[in-house]
């Protein structure tokens, strides 16, 4: 009986996102069929041989000299690049022809569907990109700032560092009114034309100062940021970089909240205003309030004070090998003798124990919170399987670059001290090489995301699907070695219980 040979793909059709391609039914010389058919469509030299050495620059040649195929032809040939990689390792049909069993879908996810991890690794966040459909009741985030309305280009700095995600602390505040439109000078207004209002716990250094005039010192130390509400201008003065708003370095967490959550959130805000406590940095802050707002999830937290106290007590750690690192000279060994020798490695390993390994730690133990957390959401479907595989991506290269790159640096600090003698910035480096290289990997992922935005108009996520039978042979060889093992176990047991009775006997 002959097999029928199944229908090709069609390649030289553009595909959308989000479509799944399965080359399940294809074997080796299907697919070599296919690639010489396109490579004669594309006037394209076919090498001698498809090898798999030679895929991968087959395939790109072909993606780059097609371009009139359409921007979306780059989803196909990569689809069939990760694929034409597992063919090697796919099992062997009866005809003795290599079948591939993987699934290969390219989503895009849009621009607005892309999230941000808070701090905590568990809450979402987004960019505004629309200052019109703020709602009131939303949870807004800002860079922090507390010299604001100082220097107007202090501010600007530090909105724009916000945007590029180098600036990881926030100021939080609670819409008090809805965003109807935005007036000539970029203001938002209300349905009434009246300004938009927030409300907060804030203060600003010129307000200190009248408070300090008119109540005291002491009024301002007693409550250096009432419970107050300003303005939503205030924060987003000249951060508009369009007619509808689109706000730069201000974020929204994501809720949701229904109409009756918004007015419960309103009517929350009034009685604070009425009475609010006294304002505590560790106990009682603008964070906290934010969070302890949403009805339906009532928690009195503030993530950032634990995550700025144990990056506290990291550079703490790291600031005390800074004299392991500068007091460590190479002994001689013409002079030295073997205690030097022995001392001299101890401050090496007391310098990587307090500065190398508590950063390699925080990158790793950042990472398993994250993904569990990402885990979670998606198991509750709070999340989409897109959305999910990007954020796992980029949490885990934060965790390979950004990490690496500090662990990388502070291994080099000791050689850096001894042919350089530059000890100041060798102790800066210890104590910021983390942020640093946190900062840098958060502003390569934000231009390599704004590219991807900007040329296709969205962010590819490859996801595989578990669809070859090795999976599931691997798994049956586990099944069968584990219960292999457990048998061997009991009749060990077996016999050496059989051995006891018969002793005893």
């Amino acid at each position: 009986m002959t097999r029928s040979k199944p229908t090709p793909p069609n390649y030289y059709k553009p595909m959308m996102p989000g479509v799944v391609k399965n080359y399940g039914s294809l074997t080796v010389p299907e697919l070599r069929a296919e690639v010489i058919e396109k490579s004669k469509k594309t006037n394209t030299p076919l090498p001698a041989g498809l090898s798999t050495m030679k895929k991968k620059k087959l395939l790109e040649e072909l993606s780059f000299s097609s371009p009139a195929l359409g921007r979306h032809e780059s989803y196909t040939v990569r689809a069939l690049n990760l694929t034409l990689l597992e063919v090697e390792d796919a099992p062997v049909s009866g005809d003795g022809n290599k079948k591939v069993e993987q699934e290969v879908i390219m989503e895009r996810i849009e621009a607005n569907s892309l999230p941000l991890v808070y701090v905590d690794g568990s809450t979402m966040m987004e960019r505004v990109s629309d200052f019109t459909k703020l709602r009131r009741g939303d949870h807004i985030c800002v860079g922090l700032n507390p010299l604001r309305k100082i220097v107007t280009a202090f501010d600007k700095l530090l909105q724009y560092m916000a945007h590029l995600e180098i600036l990881n602390a926030y100021h939080h505040f609670i819409m008090y009114d809805d965003v109807d439109h935005l007036s000539k000078d970029g203001i938002p207004m209300t349905k009434d034309d009246k300004p938009v209002m927030i409300c907060e716990y804030s203060n600003t250094p010129g307000g200190a100062l009248e408070q300090a005039w008119k109540y005291g010192l002491k009024s301002v130390w007693d409550s250096p940021a009432p419970w107050m509400r300003i303005p939503f201008y205030d924060y987003v003065e000249g951060c508009s970089t369009s007619a509808a708003g689109e706000g730069i370095g201000i974020y929204r967490i994501k809720e949701d909240l229904d109409e009756s959550d918004r007015d419960l959130i309103v009517k929350n805000m009034d009685a604070l205003l009425a009475s609010h406590e006294t304002y505590s940095f560790i106990y009682r802050n603008c964070e906290h309030a934010a969070f302890a707002f949403n009805p339906k999830r009532p928690v009195w937290v503030s993530p950032q004070v634990p995550y700025l106290m144990w990056n506290l007590f990291r550079v703490l750690i790291n600031a005390s090998s800074i004299y392991f690192l500068l007091n460590n000279d190479v002994p001689d060994p013409r002079t030295s003798s073997m205690s030097d020798v022995h001392v001299y490695h101890i401050f090496c390993l007391l310098y990587h124990t307090l500065a190398t390994v508590p950063v390699a730690m925080q990158s790793v133990v950042q990472l398993v919170r994250t993904v569990m957390s990402l885990t979670a959401k998606k198991e509750r479907k709070d999340l989409s399987k897109p959305v999910f595989y990007h954020l796992i991506y980029k949490e885990f290269m934060r965790a390979c670059i950004g990490g690496g790159l500090a662990c990388l640096c502070l291994g080099l600090l000791p050689k850096m001290v001894r042919d350089t003698e530059q000890k100041a910035i060798a102790a800066s480096l210890v104590l910021l090489a983390y942020t640093i290289s946190n900062g840098v990997f958060n502003l390569s992922c934000f231009v390599t995301i704004r590219a991807m935005l900007y040329a296709n108009g969205g962010v590819a996520v490859p996801m595989v699907g578990k669809k070859g039978r090795r999976f599931s042979r691997g798994r049956e060889k586990n099944k069968e070695g584990n219960t292999k093992y457990n048998n061997t176990k009991r009749k060990e047991s077996r016999g050496r219980s059989t051995s006891r009775s018969r002793k005893k006997k």
